[in-house]
C-alpha cells in the first residue's frame, strides 16, 4: 500500500469524519508510516502482510487473523477520568458500603487534590516564580 510510506501530516485526516463520505477515498488514504509503527508495536506480521490484499480478502489471511486476535487482547481505556472513577470504585468497595462514608471520602479526596501540588501545578508555580524574579 502506497500510504504506508507516506509520512503523517501530508494529508491529515485524523478526526475528520467527512473524509469517509467522499467517494474517491480508499483505505490507503488513511494509512501512513504510523500505521506500520502501530502494527509493529503490537507484533502484527507486516512482512507477510495482508495489507497488500483487498480488504474483502483479509479474513482469509493468516497474518490478518493473527493480528486481529492480538489487537483484540488490548485493553482500551478512554479517559483518565474513567480510570480514576474505576480506581475509586474498586478502592471504595474495599473500605465501606455505607453511602455516607463514601460521600465523606469523596470530600476528603477533593480537598486533598486541591491542597497537594501535582507535577503540573508545581511546574506552573516554578515558571511563575522564575518570571517574577526577572
Amino acid at each position: 500500500m502506497k500510504g504506508l510510506i507516506r509520512e503523517p501530516g501530508e494529508r491529515n485526516v485524523r478526526g475528520d469524519s467527512s473524509i469517509l463520505t467522499k467517494p474517491d477515498v480508499s483505505l490507503c488514504d488513511l494509512a501512513t508510516t504510523r500505521t506500520v509503527s502501530l502494527l509493529c508495536r503490537h507484533d502484527v506480521d507486516i512482512d507477510n502482510t495482508f495489507l497488500a490484499l483487498p480488504p474483502e480478502q483479509w479474513p482469509t489471511s493468516e497474518s490478518y487473523l493473527s493480528g486481529q486476535a492480538r489487537l483484540k487482547q488490548l485493553r482500551v481505556v478512554n479517559d483518565t477520568a474513567e480510570r480514576d472513577v474505576k480506581l475509586f470504585e474498586d478502592f471504595n468497595q474495599l473500605l465501606t458500603n455505607d453511602e455516607e462514608e463514601k460521600q465523606l471520602m469523596l470530600q476528603v479526596v477533593a480537598s486533598h487534590r486541591k491542597t497537594v501540588p501535582t507535577h503540573k501545578k508545581t511546574k506552573k508555580s516554578v515558571i511563575r516564580a522564575l518570571q517574577l524574579s526577572d
